[in-house]
């Protein structure tokens, strides 16, 4: 248009038709913007979903010796952070970074067209502002990310103070603790200002290679202009063309590091995806019908995967009949917890093998196994949900009479009855508005609701007030009726009435029989016992 200025006929058809080529372009640049950015958002948000839920069910399906050496913050982390990136990577920045290439790419072939002397003059330009734009990227990557961490340090205070509310305002630290994230929040208000400053910083140099840029482009382009090499609209035409270039390959630079972010955060997804559990509870095995509970650990010899210089258990030799119930007493760190924990196959022993019912227990299916284990733990772990769902995790499809059934052999029928919705009652996160006692005794409903065979208690009531231990101590006694039960006791007065009391230290059986022939053997359990009276008694 510019180079029809002296014949205004011309120039009139010349705005006419680039008008109408413009609407068109503006048109067809909408068109594919939208589908370029929503085609791949709702793609990204797809494949992100997809990635997610394979990468919980993976993590679901590990081993407990993986999660011994994973930390469970970095998981949590992963599922969010990791799993975001990625979208990110292949969603909306992968649309950017085709928009942005294929505007350079189309301003230098245009700016060629039009005069290849002009062009070649302005791509010397071109690293400057290119360089510009990517430090420009590069600092609000770098400051952003600092920004972010100082909130999460602000954020980290407010939700440790809120989920310790009652501790704070109990002791009246109300103040100091205002004054703790005041400090943290000035932190990140510095580096705001750092950023402020190294932005605008940035905006003003990319400013000056630009405008610099203009002006030796106009300089040269008249120098072409007055030696009749190139029209006054070609020149900018060229200049606009290779501006617009530069501009967007600076703009695409920085969005490499977030497909290197997306690349690095693929990776750690896909190694716990792609990762086979040592023991994996999909490879099936055997299925029998019923469970007689006849256990023998033989010659069993095991180490923790984080500890292997720590020797937990060596040579070890028990047999369990079915029917009985089987307490394991000792010190700390004996091995005894370790027994109930290679029952349920967290972990399979080193050395030896741990027989049920004849067969060895790495034979069987695992999740069928463990539908016939029942496990109460020292600390009850509720869901949110309701008393129900809490009680049906033992047996998915049980029904209500089953659900009520479970609760009066825990004795917690009339307790939950007595609740504002009965069993419709939502409980908070781990089991909010019950006592000890109570939380415990949902714990045994849902470990009884399926009919396990064997029973395994890891300290049930050690955690529990003398009442609540009775209450607790009431329902196991009934639970334990006709089933396989392996007791780990910290309170000696829980196990008297056991079939055979065995007596761990430093993972081996030092003592084993029932209460009354281990004192009459006066040895280690008889020790234990006397140290128990002699310290009530003192008291």
């Amino acid at each position: 248009m510019i180079n029809s200025f002296s014949n205004p006929t011309d120039f009139a058809n010349q705005v006419n038709n680039s008008s109408k080529w413009l609407a068109v372009l503006a048109l067809a640049s909408f068109v594919v913007a939208f589908f370029n950015n929503f085609l791949l958002s709702f793609v990204a948000r797809k494949q992100a979903a997809r990635i997610r839920l394979l990468y919980f069910k993976s993590i679901l399906n590990q081993d407990l010796a993986w999660f011994d050496e994973t930390p469970t913050g970095t998981l949590i982390s992963s599922l969010s952070e990791n799993i975001h990136k990625i979208q990110v990577g292949i969603g909306s920045k992968l649309g950017h970074f085709i928009q942005y290439m294929c505007t350079f790419t189309s301003g230098i072939i245009i700016g060629f067209v039009y005069n290849w002397k002009l062009t070649l003059v302005a791509l010397a330009t071109l690293p400057a502002i290119v360089l510009g734009i990517g430090i420009f990227g590069a600092i609000m990557m770098i400051f952003t990310k600092k920004e972010s961490e100082a909130y999460a340090k602000a954020s980290s205070v407010a939700g440790e103070v809120l989920s310790a509310i009652r501790t704070v305002v109990a002791f009246g630290n109300q103040n100091k603790e205002v004054n703790r994230y005041s400090s943290e929040l000035e932190g990140a208000r510095k580096v705001g200002v750092k950023k402020a400053m190294a932005v605008n910083g940035s905006l003003g140099m990319i400013s000056f290679f630009i405008f610099s840029a203009i002006a030796l482009m106009f300089w040269y382009g008249v120098k072409l202009m007055i030696d009749d090499s190139i029209a006054p609209g070609n020149i900018l035409i060229v200049v606009f063309g290779v501006i617009m270039g530069s501009i967007s390959m600076g703009a695409a630079l920085p969005l490499v590091q977030n497909f290197m972010e997306a690349k690095q955060a693929a990776f750690v997804i896909y190694q716990v995806i792609n990762r086979k559990p040592v023991i994996n509870k999909t490879v099936g095995g055997l299925k029998p019908d019923t469970i007689n509970g006849d256990i023998e650990f033989r010659n069993v010899s095991f180490k923790y995967p984080t500890r292997m210089d720590v020797e937990i258990m060596k040579d070890f030799n028990l047999k369990i009949e079915s029917g009985s119930t089987v307490a394991f007493v000792g010190p700390s760190g004996s091995g005894k917890s370790t027994c109930v924990q290679l029952m349920q196959r967290f972990y399979d022993p080193l050395e030896g093998e741990i027989i049920l019912d004849e067969d060895d227990l790495r034979h069987y299916d695992i999740p069928h196994l463990r539908s016939h284990i029942g496990v109460v733990g020292q600390e009850p772990v509720l869901f949110a949900g309701t008393i129900s769902e809490n009680i049906k995790m033992g047996k998915l499809d049980a029904s209500q009479e089953e659900i009520e059934s479970a609760s009066r052999m825990a004795f917690a029928h009339e307790f939950i009855l007595e609740q504002p919705n009965g069993y419709d009652t939502w409980l908070g996160e781990g089991g909010g508005g019950l006592s000890g006692g109570q939380k415990q005794r949902i714990a045994i409903a849902r470990a009884l609701i399926g009919n396990p065979k064997i029973l395994l208690l890891d300290e049930a009531t050690s955690a529990l007030d003398n009442r609540s231990e009775k209450m607790v101590q009431k329902a196991l006694d009934e639970a334990c009726l006709g089933r396989t039960v392996l007791m780990v006791a910290h309170r000696l007065t829980t196990v008297r009435k056991a079939d055979k009391i065995v007596v761990i230290s430093s993972g081996k059986i030092v003592e084993q029989g029932n209460h009354d022939e281990l004192i009459a053997l006066e040895g280690v359990y008889f020790n234990m016992l006397h140290k128990v009276v002699s310290y009530v008694i003192t008291i």
